[in-house]
């Protein structure tokens, strides 16, 4: 347990610059449980037009299985600082023991190439799905191959086979010691024999080389294989790495149905977030709508009363109509208006008077401008009227005053 909380402290600093620092962090933790030979550094990358980034770098091994032996082929892998929104930077660095052959995906710088990288999208694409990727396009291409080894005489080297071969097994097998320690010598410790008429060929030697049953019969060594990360391959007689590989392809997929899952739960929030804001919509307007029928049905309620008195009016008036008969000029308009006491008789009589006489001297004033009349005659008439007027007003409102009126 303390080693892995040292492990993520430290990842968790190197990439504590990045953009989407928590995304890189758990990629990078899942790909160290599966791969934890995997060394981390900042180091410097240098881009095709010249930029350089300080960029976090995880320099290892990848299990590959080519032709039933499982070989580590060394590479070197780049996160830029939009990561995981933008794919990583992959590269196959071989050691000085190793030949870089040129494949469909790696360049002649050592750079990978594969479709996963170019078809990278986020959240579905991840680092620990491209190194499984990449372990399956190894195992069917090699990327890298061994040198010949220098010339040794045959019956030293066969002598010295077996020993070699259990003890870079020993080495190898152990993910703390990816490398041997400075103090073997590595020309003596291959685990093949280094004449160069067996081993590990060049391309296109398809031959199988069998040790003696002195040294180690039950080791062989496939033509045209590549040469693994390590000073010499790991010959891999453990089948753990199958289940290696089972459990690293059981983990990314759990992991893609985890985020998958996460997905879809999230997408469910949203849509009953939307639909819930949806209900409460229809809920407002159901209330405005139920408001706005209640006003219609007092309008129309409305509406009907005023259409009853309308009615009613015109029922009075057919039978004014039926009373009056075909003459119109035998009503009498004084008639039509009858009051409740003399007093109110009288009022109605000075009122009407009054407006006539306003109307009297409108039309003098009318007639004067039209010159219709001289000066003289304007004045005579409005000077009995004004005085027929005054009366009139004291009268009305002694009246009024008499009825209780204000």
């Amino acid at each position: 347990m303390p080693m892995i909380n040292e492990v993520e402290a430290k990842v968790r600093n190197l990439l504590s610059a990045y953009r989407h620092s928590e995304d890189a962090i758990n990629d990078t933790l899942t790909v160290l449980r599966t791969f934890p030979n995997f060394r981390l550094d900042l180091s410097k990358y240098t881009y095709n037009d010249g930029r350089e980034n300080s960029l976090f770098c995880m320099d290892g091994t990848i299990p590959v299985v080519y032709k039933g032996v499982t070989y580590n082929i060394p590479i070197c892998i780049y996160l830029e600082k939009n990561y995981p929104r933008q794919s990583p930077i992959c590269f196959v660095r071989p050691t000085n023991y190793m030949i870089l052959k040129q494949t469909k995906i790696v360049n002649t710088d050592g750079e990978v190439n594969i479709s996963y990288l170019s078809d990278w999208r986020y959240p579905h694409s991840d680092l620990i799905t491209f190194l499984q990727v990449l372990c399956l396009q190894f195992s069917d291409e090699m990327p890298v191959y061994s040198k010949r080894s220098t010339s040794h005489s045959s019956q030293q080297s066969q002598s010295n086979y077996a020993s070699s071969a259990q003890s870079s097994y020993s080495r190898y097998s152990n993910p703390i010691q990816p490398y041997p320690p400075s103090n073997v010598n590595t020309n003596a410790n291959l685990p093949y024999p280094p004449t160069g008429s067996y081993g590990m060929p060049q391309p296109g030697n398809s031959g199988l080389y069998t040790p003696n049953s002195n040294s180690a019969s039950s080791i062989s060594y496939p033509g045209n294989t590549p040469y693994p990360s390590y000073p010499s391959p790991r010959i891999d007689t453990n089948p753990s790495n199958e289940q290696i590989m089972y459990q690293s392809l059981l983990t990314s997929v759990e992991e893609k149905l985890k985020r998958r899952l996460d997905e879809v739960v999230e997408e469910g929030k949203t849509e009953i977030e939307s639909q819930r804001h949806i209900e409460n919509e229809l809920r407002k307007s159901s209330t405005i709508l139920e408001d706005k029928v209640r006003r219609l049905k007092e309008e129309e309620d409305h509406v009907k009363s005023e259409i009853d008195i309308i009615s009613s009016k015109l029922n009075e008036l057919s039978q004014l109509e039926s009373r009056i008969g075909a003459d119109p000029s035998k009503l009498k308009i004084d008639d039509a208006i009858i009051t409740t006491a003399p007093l109110y008789t009288q009022i109605f009589n000075l009122h009407t008077e009054e407006g006539a006489i306003e109307d009297t001297i409108y039309y003098l004033g009318e007639a004067l401008r039209r010159e219709v009349i001289d000066l003289e005659i304007f004045l005579k008439h409005v000077r009995s009227l004004s005085r027929r007027h005054f009366m009139l007003r004291a009268l009305i409102r002694k009246a009024r005053a008499t009825a209780g009126l204000p």
